[in-house]
């Protein structure tokens, strides 16, 4: 439990938490404000009131309630001996249904932003339904780039509400009328008019104080930051989402974001600029892997050149540079590993002509062995196999392929998508088996013990991050490599 007390007005607040570390209920001015949660850790219900009694299959539930009494009927009528039911209360059914003491609320989303919310109707007298009208009142919302409610309009366009913010989040400006007031607001999070906190999944954030109510729970990977902060202290351009996520970044700091049923974001950083026509500096794309744990899994992509001749039966060759993303949540996170990689191909199929160019390669690869999940675990040797098609020409082409790999150890199995651009003579549509030797460039350290400098410039750009790992390669060169250096 932890305690806070208004220096201005004297009020006190306890916060007490459960033993997950979830906000379990706040306690103030004599009212309790309490949350329940499913087996996920997704808030489910919200309630507050004064204390009540109730009991669910003969077990008494801690749960707050109110005697359903009408204005006009004082407690020593025949109701004050009917069950109490809750009625401040608000129950998630899902993220497109909400009910708020009785009365329904239909959410719309588009690429995981909400852009519209329509009032139904209440529940049905059996509480197992409602009826959703057709010219029910509907609310459109208009974010700005963090996804922050800017304004919401009504049904027929005209403007309902209007917010501006402080940078860290506190309402600044609003303009309202009587219609509808949305609790959706900063980063489209729900705020808690009760308490005036934003609730994000995992954690809930005050925007007066600017920090977060409990720890981040990767602090022992953050040791340089407070573990209250709120995005680095730069509110201004990065948001907050609920974690979980496979995050694609592209050149130009525009993001793809996947959700998964990890407890942590794993980022996967593509070197190309990623499609700039859509308002955010985030979209989601949802791809069912929301049941789908990424504990085990690292991404990543390689840069390099290929040639390869062929006339029935054909040989390919490339050098390339391959960056690898670990697990936030691992030692190895937060920092972008580079390895040197050699690949070899027979290929068949439909063969003719040679061809060189540069080729590009996107994959994840998935460890048998989420303990020794290591950058040295990932050099050595791989045997790869594929599909492509390729049309070259002199004056230029470009080929695709789908492709598959297992470490010769045994650790690593996964698979990835092959691009290439270049010239020569050659239409081929082939199917391949090779192997590929891949050796770590960069030095084999946790994050948390890199220096300042270190992680600075791996963050820079693919240039620096290269020449970074091949300056932290050299001198182990006559010592057997970074990996032999390690043992």
């Amino acid at each position: 439990m932890t305690s806070r007390t208004n220096a201005i007005t004297n009020q006190n607040r306890k916060l007490v938490w459960d033993e997950e570390d979830r906000l379990d209920h706040i306690e103030e001015n004599g009212t309790t404000f309490r949350y329940t949660y499913d087996a996920g850790g997704a808030r489910i219900i919200k309630q507050f009131g004064p204390m009540g009694r109730v009991a669910l299959n003969g077990l008494q539930q801690n749960t707050i309630t109110k005697s359903k009494v009408n204005r006009n009927e004082s407690q020593n009528d025949d109701l004050k001996n009917k069950p109490p039911c809750l009625e401040e209360y608000t129950v998630y059914v899902n993220p497109f249904i909400v009910v708020r003491n009785g009365i329904i609320t239909k959410h719309l989303f588009v690429e995981g932003q909400r852009i519209s919310s329509k009032l139904s109707e209440s529940l049905n007298g059996d509480g197992m339904g409602f009826d959703e009208l057709d010219d029910a009142p509907t609310y459109y919302y208009h974010p700005n780039h963090l996804g922050s409610t800017s304004y919401v309009t009504d049904n027929a366009g005209e403007l309902n509400q209007h917010f501006e913010y402080l940078p860290f989040g506190e309402v600044f400006v609003e303009h309202q009328n009587d219609n509808y007031q949305t609790p959706y607001l900063f980063n489209g999070k729900e705020l808690d008019q009760e308490t005036g906190l934003y609730y994000y999944g995992a954690r809930y954030y005050d925007p007066v104080l600017t920090s977060w109510l409990s720890v981040d729970p990767l602090v022992e990977k953050y040791l340089d930051w407070s573990p209250y902060n709120y995005v680095k202290l730069n509110p201004v351009k990065n948001a907050d989402p609920d974690g979980s996520d496979i995050i694609i970044v592209g050149l130009n700091g525009r993001r793809y974001i996947i959700p998964t049923a990890d407890d942590d974001d794993i980022y996967a950083f593509v070197p190309w600029k990623i499609l700039e026509n859509y308002p955010f500096k985030f979209k989601t794309v949802d791809l069912g892997l929301s049941n789908f744990n990424t504990n085990n899994i690292i991404f990543g992509h390689s840069i390099g050149v290929s040639s390869e001749a062929s006339a029935v039966y054909g040989l390919k060759g490339a050098a390339l540079f391959t960056y690898v993303n670990f697990p936030k949540k691992s030692k190895y996170g937060n920092y972008t590993h580079v390895y040197g990689e050699l690949e070899g191909q027979f290929t068949t199929g439909v063969q003719g002509g040679y061809g060189v160019g540069l080729a590009f390669n996107f994959f994840a690869a998935a460890s048998k062995n989420v303990n020794d999940m290591t950058p040295c675990s990932f050099t050595g040797w791989n045997d790869t196999y594929g599909l492509s098609i390729d049309i070259k020409t002199p004056v230029g082409g470009a080929g695709i392929g789908l492709y598959g790999f297992k470490s010769q150890s045994g650790d690593w199995a996964g698979g990835g998508l092959g691009l290439s651009i270049g010239g020569g003579a050659k239409v081929k549509g082939a199917g391949h088996r090779g192997w590929s030797y891949a050796e770590l460039l960069s030095s084999e350290k946790e994050t948390s013990k890199r220096s300042w400098y270190d992680r600075g410039l791996n963050m820079l750009n693919h240039n620096t991050r290269t020449a970074q790992a091949v300056g932290q390669y050299l001198p182990t060169l006559g010592k057997g490599g970074q990996c032999k250096c390690n043992n």
